[in-house]
């Protein structure tokens, strides 16, 4: 995996899980699926990026769910 083992990965998370029909629909992550790539890739920290905008305003609500999936 490129980001194996990395310092920081920068990463998109265009969709909530709630919502990953649509994500994968349009070839997308949710905030889950990025936290689960950090997990398993083993990276130190991570940057999620490139939110649809219909979630303006709930950037803590991305961060919260790949948070939950990176540390399970």
């Amino acid at each position: 995996m490129l980001a194996m083992e990395a310092d920081h990965l920068f990463i998109e998370a265009a969709f909530l899980e709630k919502d990953r029909e649509t994500a994968k629909r349009k070839y997308h992550l949710t905030a889950r699926e990025a936290g689960l790539v950090a997990r398993r890739a083993g990276v130190k920290q991570f940057t999620l990026l490139h939110f649809s905008p219909r979630y303006s305003g709930q950037e803590e609500a991305f961060l919260k769910e790949a948070m939950e999936e990176y540390q399970r």
